[in-house]
């Protein structure tokens, strides 16, 4: 047996979660996420899916994945966080390849005035 059948195409995720902080509504805060094919297949190009009760506060910005993974290849995107309105804020990036699977960030971050 070989290894592309015990492991197959399997994406990764860091960092799994990000507090952007205290931003204040007009400004925003950035982070940059690497996606990793831990497996030993190629997975497929990723596509993204920005979730949650905030999901409209969060965005993705500045992505390098805009191919299929080869096995132990990574791209990088980022998430930004651009407040509208004032008080907590909670989000899910999720990120899907076919191959590959579904990996995903908890998002959080306050704004202020």
């Amino acid at each position: 047996m070989d290894r592309t059948e015990i492991t197959p195409a399997t994406l990764a995720l860091t960092p799994a979660t990000t507090d952007f902080g205290t931003v204040s509504v007009g400004n925003s805060a950035a982070q940059v996420y690497t996606l990793t094919n831990i497996g030993f297949a190629i997975a497929g190009t990723p596509t993204f899916m920005m979730t949650g009760p905030d999901a409209s506060q969060f965005s993705f910005v500045m992505s390098t994945c805009t191919t299929p993974l080869a096995s132990g290849a990574s791209c990088t995107f980022q998430v930004r966080f651009a407040p509208t309105t004032t008080g907590a804020k909670l989000g899910t990036a999720g990120v899907t390849s076919t191959p590959g699977g579904s990996v995903m960030a908890s998002l959080s971050g306050t704004a202020i005035p």
